[in-house]
């Protein structure tokens, strides 16, 4: 397991997906999205910033350094 992979592990379990779903309920936002949830965004910008990615389209070639999907836009 590298590095990048430990950081979102431990990410996940201070940040689960429970809590964003409560935090957005609180702050009355509806999720609409089917695939992309506000979840993985949240975790698409934790990625990026521990990764220092140059542009969010970067991130489609380095998401398996970070156990995240590949999503098409």
């Amino acid at each position: 397991m590298n590095t990048n992979s430990k950081i979102m592990n431990i990410t996940q379990v201070f940040l689960t997906e429970k809590e964003v779903k409560e935090f957005s309920d609180l702050i009355e936002y509806k999720d609409t999205a089917r695939k992309f949830t506000t979840y993985n965004l949240l975790k698409y910008f934790i990625a990026a910033s521990v990764g220092q990615w140059n542009s969010f389209h970067e991130g489609d070639r380095v998401t398996s350094d970070f156990n995240l999907g590949s999503y098409y836009w």
